[in-house]
């Protein structure tokens, strides 16, 4: 007797499972629900991971820097100046081409922007550039805009409800990611 592996069948926007002896077709779920689950996971760790955890890393890094609070403030004050101006770049994007690709290259910056502050950035300069090129472009691309208008595509009778779950996700992120990064610092010591 083998292991039966079952087959699922992606129609119309619907997920079915067959069953194996072919006798029928049932229905699972709407496939919208599982791009909300993943969408809820980007806007999670894409945007809120950067808007929620400056006011907890902000010592650690005028201490590590040498720096002052200022030159610490011009790095997000320069973040949301991009994030505005990256804003009008993302609507074009999505109207020429896809809200995906939008979510793809905020996802790209993403990583490059992490490993940078990981293995490049030592200076507060650095940091200040780090932070108006590449995490910018991951906070505006990575969620927002792009990941309403794929919901909203998705979902008609039900728009406002997932869109809320969107933004709960958010704010979940606000209560996760200022606590784990009090955590590390304390535990890293930087």
């Amino acid at each position: 007797m083998g292991f039966l592996v079952p087959d699922f069948i992606l129609d119309n926007n619907m997920l079915y499972l067959k069953e194996q002896n072919g006798k029928g077709i049932f229905y699972i779920m709407f496939y919208g629900w599982i791009i909300l689950i993943f969408l809820c996971f980007t806007h999670f760790v894409l945007f809120c991971g950067w808007l929620y955890t400056y006011g907890t890393t902000i010592s650690a890094m005028i201490n590590e820097f040498g720096s002052t609070m200022t030159m610490a403030s011009v790095a997000k004050t320069s973040n949301a100046l991009a994030c505005a101006i990256l804003a009008l770049v993302v609507g074009w994007i999505i109207s020429k081409y896809s809200a995906k690709l939008v979510i793809i290259l905020g996802g790209i910056s993403g990583a490059i922007g992490s490993a940078m502050m990981i293995w490049y950035v030592d200076t507060m300069p650095k940091y200040i550039v780090c932070c108006t090129m590449l995490l910018s472009a991951m906070a505006t691309f990575g969620s927002g805009v792009a990941s309403q208008t794929i919901l909203s595509n998705w979902f008609q009778k039900k728009r406002s409800m997932v869109l809320a779950i969107l933004l709960s996700s958010g704010a979940v992120g606000g209560f996760i990611y200022p606590s784990l990064t009090s955590i590390l610092i304390e535990r890293t010591g930087t």
